[in-house]
């Protein structure tokens, strides 16, 4: 099944999980975790002053996290934790429609 694929025939594994690297390589690859972590994170900002902005706009009703989800481009589940994560706790207000 997996091995028809043509992405499956030319990939290969370039390292193993034992493989011991030395004490630079490790500072190097955490350095671009970080660098690659703070770019996501920031991204992740700018994304969900866009999906409050939206939601002040459109409001909550049926279908548009999906409508604001494919406007910028992630999955409808990207944008219902953004919502959880601008609201907190509390939540939106049940019937919040654009004014």
């Amino acid at each position: 099944m997996y091995g028809a694929s043509p992405i499956y025939e030319t990939f290969t594994v370039t390292a193993t999980w034992g493989a011991r690297i030395t004490a630079d390589e490790a500072y190097r690859r955490a350095g671009g975790r970080r660098a690659l972590n703070a770019r996501r994170r920031f991204q992740a900002g700018e994304r969900q002053v866009q999906v409050a902005q939206r939601i002040a706009q459109l409001g909550l009703q049926h279908g548009v996290r999906a409508r604001i989800a494919l406007e910028l481009g992630v999955h409808p589940s990207t944008i219902g934790r953004d919502i959880q994560r601008i609201f907190g706790d509390r939540g939106p207000r049940q019937g919040m429609s654009a004014s």
